[in-house]
């Protein structure tokens, strides 16, 4: 699949993410990857198996280096994922990359879907967003729902 197609999504879980992309192999090879994981971890709570000064994006791109990581659709379910309508307008998919152009795609399929596009600037910014991805999973949780998005809604003024 990844030799066949010009985006690739990786949406694995985190213990299977590595694998997942050796298995790939050269077929990622300057094609653009979305990152959807989250680097969860299940102890006596759900945590983040990495975090603060590294992310998991971040670890998708060493693992996959000659591919174009972006993180992107990983604080949302993937029940909304495809039609993100909410009483607001249309909620904020954030995206972090390193790469522009992969960017672009990336954010082009998110306005797409019908999101709002919030660049979190370089692949750095998987350490805000997987984060995030842990709160929505925990309300989800907590509420026992996954009819929720996280967005920005600007100030009135």
């Amino acid at each position: 699949a990844a030799a066949g197609g010009e985006v690739v999504v990786l949406a694995t879980a985190w213990g299977g993410a590595q694998n997942a992309l050796s298995l790939a192999g050269d077929g990622l090879a300057g094609k653009v990857l979305v990152d959807v994981t989250n680097p969860l971890q299940f102890t006596d709570r759900l945590g983040l198996a990495i975090g603060h000064r590294d992310s998991g994006g971040e670890q998708v791109q060493r693992w996959a280096p000659d591919a174009k990581v972006v993180k992107a659709f990983n604080t949302v379910g993937f029940e909304l994922m495809d039609h993100p309508r909410i009483s607001v307008g249309a909620p904020s998919l954030f995206v972090a990359t390193d790469h522009a152009d992969a960017g672009a795609v990336a954010s082009t399929l998110a306005t797409d879907l019908g999101w709002s596009v919030h660049d979190c600037g370089g692949l750095r910014g998987a350490r805000l967003t997987e984060p995030m991805a842990l709160l929505w999973i925990e309300h989800a949780i907590r509420s026992g729902t996954r009819d929720h998005v996280l967005t920005f809604v600007a100030a009135e003024r």
